[in-house]
């Protein structure tokens, strides 16, 4: 029976780190956009730190070490 807890644990885990990815793309997308087209962000400081802390959180070794979660090693916020 711990088996399968473990085993659920880990699936729900590799889900919140494809979630935690995807939402952490779509929010780097959003903020290039506007701040390519001159449209207002609200609070765009809180949006960099985001993307900046979930990129430290999927790259950190605890969170890399099963197969199922693709390794992020590429920066999300555009260069200026």
């Amino acid at each position: 029976m711990n088996q399968n807890k473990l085993e659920r644990l880990e699936r729900i885990q590799t889900i919140n780190f494809e979630l935690m990815d995807a939402y952490r793309s779509g929010l780097s997308w959003m903020v290039d956009y506007c701040e390519k087209n001159n449209l207002p962000y609200p609070d765009l400081n809180r949006a960099y730190y985001l993307i900046h802390v979930s990129g430290m959180m999927l790259e950190q070794p605890n969170f890399n070490n099963h197969s199922e979660h693709p390794k992020k090693t590429q920066n999300l916020i555009p260069s200026k």
